[in-house]
């Protein structure tokens, strides 16, 4: 039978535990309300070089809903497994630009739980322009080019990762493409 001293412990532990968890749950809840209230972010353009500026303030307002959407080219008739891997290097790109010219998007994405969609196209011409208009709308993103170790022929262009951003200017771009 175990001794008062031991069910006062126990009872101490556990109402710890609860209170820590209520108190967590708590403050992610208000840095969520934090990051969706914000009226105004900045968003990063690609310049002729390809690489990001931080010259053009391009604001938008948002309902505080990001997410990623990735798109695998159809036609290359890849397995699986090289579409997870491009997925992968088209998605860490895209977060790779947003660590060092978008933190504040970056954070708005994963208070949302980094939400990704995997979407398709028919041909390499389409992914361009997908990517394009990403460019136009001050959308990060990134294009992958096989380096032809494996399925591809090097130099294909075989996935797009649009966003992290906004949910509204991520379906300007993405919103009629089929799910993968």
């Amino acid at each position: 039978m175990p001794t008062s001293t031991a069910i006062v412990a126990a009872a101490s532990a556990g109402a710890g535990l609860i209170a820590g968890w209520v108190l967590r749950s708590f403050m992610r809840a208000a840095a969520l309300k934090m990051a969706r209230a914000r009226s105004r972010s900045q968003l990063m353009s690609e310049d002729d070089d390809g690489d990001f500026t931080d010259d053009e303030d391009l604001s938008f307002s948002d309902d505080g809903e990001y997410k990623m959407v990735i798109v695998i080219r159809n036609d290359l008739k890849m397995g699986k497994g090289k579409i997870a891997a491009q997925a992968c290097h088209a998605a860490c790109g895209s977060v790779k630009k947003l660590i060092k010219y978008n933190p504040e998007v970056l954070r708005n994405w994963e208070m949302c739980g980094q939400p990704k969609i995997a979407t398709k196209v028919n041909d390499e011409q389409s992914l361009i322009k997908l990517a394009e208009q990403a460019s136009s709308l001050g959308l990060v993103n990134q294009v992958i080019r096989d380096a032809g170790r494996t399925q591809i022929a090097p130099g294909s262009l075989t996935a797009l990762a649009v966003g992290p951003g906004p949910n509204h200017l991520i379906d300007e771009v993405t919103g009629s493409l089929k799910l993968l």
